[in-house]
């Protein structure tokens, strides 16, 4: 079956034109970008206008009727950028390549064959653009506007540069079609920042000595996971679990740091974690008696806690299914590898200070039960042995803009206390979730009432760019939802879109526009 047979027609035909056929990786969206103007150009209905700003973000304004001059404006949002991720043994040049997108063979889904499909957020989009061709004289009456974002994937560079003198907004609340589950309605993320650490060390020169030993400890085969949405699931942090297994070995015996590695992303729960160790050969033994006890009882309590025994909380128990920590001898490269250990005193402080740094949840919401409202993930740690720097990242989340801050100063403090040097790179706002208010009530009961589903009203603890443009923009917390079909494993090649939920999502966004009276929405911004 061909897709743009699907139905609604219009949003299936802007979705195989513009998002399928035109490349758009993030940061290289300008030629869907010359898509979309042209095809607005060319579609849409008289009085509509288009505008780009100076970052690269679209709006799109359709005025409505006469009798509506005074009518309140509603916004809908939503990024032009899409994740590019293949299976494919040969790779897939997403720079010039059309997606080879297919209806599933239950009929239920449409995926692309071996890459990202684009669906997030490529189908919020069509659905977006198709309102402007919709032969309803009622929609035709009503104002509101389209805001197409940036950059959203790697960054949020698109709704962090938006200037509300340049584009003129007219809206007064907000709804984003970002969202990948039918049934709920988002009205809260969290805002994000990171700690960034470093210091230089002190190498020694043992490239002459004979009496140390070598040896690697590996931690690997952890789960992962995003750092905020997987954050309160407890799955463990490969650089907290070997900095537990050195904490008590460093403080009893002389144990010289060579090279310590771990995590790859700020947003992610680090997987792996290695440390490379110089240890006097004398007390070779002993040491090694000690370590191997500690790792035996790391062990075992990860797998009382892959069990669920140990915790309320009962993580996904396949977390830890291939847990891994290795001790093994090595040798060293050479001189050059061999001048790069750290000396006692600092070998011992870079433990102290990592086994100090907070992972994890710090506390819950009040107003949304079971939602983090704080934590941080200690994210990376690397040594450069030809700067002989130490660098160690931390990334902390939170809805609250000044709990964000607060928490950002005292895991900044930590390593401040030994003398390191210490960044707060800009943070990116939360949006706080008011699920008592007027707009969010509004959106839930047209929901329901159109789809006919359960809608449930919830935050995530993890960034979205709505909360960012609600702020950018002036507009208030309360006047913001999230809302989208059903997409599944986004950000994979297993990438999906539900096809029923697309015509269940298009007839709310339709209902949501008529529906919208000004009445509906916190009078005072912030």
């Amino acid at each position: 079956m061909d897709l743009s047979t699907l139905k609604p027609v219009s949003v299936w035909e802007i979705f195989c034109r513009l998002i399928l056929q035109i490349p758009h990786p993030s940061g290289k969206e300008g030629k869907l970008r010359d898509a979309i103007k042209n095809w607005v150009k060319d579609n849409a209905k008289t009085g509509v206008t288009i505008k780009q700003d100076r970052s690269g973000n679209l709006l799109i304004q359709h005025p409505g009727a006469r009798q509506y001059t005074n009518h309140p404006s509603i916004l809908l949002q939503g990024h032009m950028d899409m994740v590019c991720e293949t299976n494919l043994p040969g790779g897939f040049k997403f720079n010039s390549t059309p997606i080879p997108a297919f209806i599933e063979e239950t009929g239920k889904w449409v995926m692309a064959d071996g890459t990202t499909l684009g669906a997030d957020n490529g189908i919020g989009v069509s659905m977006m653009l198709a309102l402007l061709k919709e032969h309803d004289t009622d929609l035709d009456d009503r104002p509101y506007e389209i805001l197409l974002t940036h950059s959203e994937e790697t960054g949020l560079h698109g709704a962090l540069a938006l200037d509300p003198c340049e584009l003129e907004l007219d809206s007064i609340a907000m709804i984003n079609l970002d969202s990948e589950n039918v049934e709920e309605i988002i009205i809260g993320s969290a805002g994000g920042g990171d700690v960034i650490m470093e210091r230089g060390y002190h190498p020694i020169a043992v490239n002459e000595r004979d009496d140390l030993s070598w040896f690697t400890i590996t931690v690997s085969g952890l789960k992962g996971g995003h750092s905020g949405v997987d954050i309160h699931k407890q799955y463990p942090n490969a650089i907290k679990v070997l900095c537990k297994l050195l904490s008590r070995v460093t403080e009893l015996h002389s144990i010289h740091v060579c090279a310590m590695e771990g995590g790859s992303r700020s947003n992610a729960i680090p997987r792996t974690a290695q440390v490379t160790l110089a240890i006097d050969k004398n007390a070779e033994k002993g040491i090694i008696s000690l370590v191997n006890e500690d790792i035996n009882d790391a062990r075992a309590y990860y797998e009382e806690h892959e069990r669920g025994t140990s915790s309320p909380a009962k993580p996904d128990v396949k977390a830890l299914s291939s847990l891994s920590i290795v001790l093994e001898p090595v040798v060293p490269a050479g001189p050059a590898e061999q001048a790069s250990f750290m000396n006692l005193d600092d070998s011992r402080e870079l433990i102290r200070i990592l086994n100090a740094l907070p992972h994890g949840v710090h506390s819950y919401s009040v107003t949304m039960p079971g939602l983090v409202e704080i934590s941080s993930n200690v994210a990376m740690v690397t040594m450069d042995p030809i700067k002989k720097i130490l660098r160690v990242q931390v990334n902390v989340r939170s809805n609250i803009d000044h709990m964000l801050k607060t928490t950002r100063q005292g895991i900044a403090a930590i390593p401040r206390l030994a003398g390191w040097q210490v960044r707060l790179p800009d943070a990116y706002p939360g949006w706080k979730p008011r699920p008592r208010s007027a707009f969010v009530r509004f959106v839930k009961r047209i929901h329901g009432e159109t789809s006919g589903l359960e809608v449930r009203v919830r935050a995530i603890h993890a960034g979205l760019e709505a909360g960012i443009i609600g702020k950018q923009l002036g507009l208030h917390p309360a006047n913001i939802a999230s809302i989208g079909p059903t997409i599944l494993n986004a950000h994979s090649p297993a990438e999906k879109a539900c096809i029923k939920d697309v015509s269940t999502m298009y007839s709310v966004l339709k209902r949501l526009i008529l529906s919208f009276s000004g009445k509906q929405y916190e009078g005072i911004n912030p």
